[in-house]
């Protein structure tokens, strides 16, 4: 029997920030939803802190993976949900009434939509203050490029219909940053995403995404996938990237942490 969400969650040592996903779920006015948890092996008190919310963690997966694609995949695999929905540790839903607004939208979605899409607030790191709201509509994202790649949503406000796993596509966990973007442009390929102006998610800049010493490594990878699926971004889009990611790595290496994640929402709002 499917739940009409899944929500899938991969931990690692991720005790500091878990608290915050846990209350977002907890406070859900609707309460149709399973939440799958994948641990890598977390050392610190993650586990425990899951256990003590074990009437909310549905499946709790534990032992070493091959980092956070390879544990979504795991989860993938015993997933019941409709729709599939990836939060990051320290993550949110947005508002109590998140899921109870979106469930509506996602059962008039499929077939003609697998990814359906909405908006997501960016949050500072810390202090968790919203910084800005982002969720452009889709036929604005078909014109505009990001990090060598065509523009996407952000993943944690993509939800993923089941049928796209249970025909065997999986993360492909070759790729350590970009592996979500490979996903989505792979799908996007087949169909266009529905974008719902809603919000869904709540994202911190804390992920690796978010790190300004990693924008070079994540687009290196873009570059390949992009190449892989035949897009070739415009000459002067790669003129631009190249001495974004010039000044990211020089910021990266002389501004204090608190500076860089500023740094990086900056970067996020103009990358494209």
């Amino acid at each position: 029997m499917t739940t009409p969400v899944s929500i899938i969650t991969a931990t690692y040592n991720a005790a500091n920030e878990l608290g915050h996903t846990i209350e977002s779920l907890k406070t859900q006015s609707d309460g149709v939803f399973e939440w799958i948890v994948v641990d890598g092996g977390s050392t610190d008190t993650t586990i425990s802190i899951l256990k003590k919310n074990e009437g909310l963690v549905t499946h709790l997966l534990e032992g070493p993976d091959a980092g956070m694609y390879d544990a979504w995949n795991k989860a993938v695999d015993i997933a019941n949900g409709e729709w599939l929905l990836f939060l990051g540790a320290g993550d949110e839903l947005a508002s109590p009434d998140a899921l109870e607004a979106w469930v509506p939208v996602l059962d008039q979605a499929y077939p003609d939509f697998e990814m359906v899409y909405g908006r997501i607030q960016l949050a500072e790191q810390g202090s968790r203050r919203v910084l800005c709201e982002a969720g452009r509509p889709w036929e604005e994202l078909a014109s505009r490029w990001t990090l060598f790649r065509p523009a996407l949503p952000c993943h944690p406000e993509v939800f993923h219909h089941r049928s796209i796993f249970k025909r065997g596509e999986r993360f492909n966990t070759d790729y350590h940053f970009a592996a979500d973007t490979e996903l989505m442009l792979r799908q996007a390929a087949r169909k266009s995403f529905l974008h719902v102006p809603l919000l869904i998610t709540r994202m911190t800049l804390g992920g690796q995404s978010g790190q300004l010493h990693n924008l070079r490594s994540i687009s290196r990878e873009t570059r390949k996938i992009s190449a892989a699926y035949g897009y070739r971004p415009p000459l002067s889009h790669r003129y631009v990237q190249h001495l974004k990611l010039f000044i990211a790595d020089f910021l990266a290496i002389v501004l204090p942490l608190r500076a860089m994640e500023k740094i990086a929402l900056l970067f996020r709002r103009i990358v494209s």
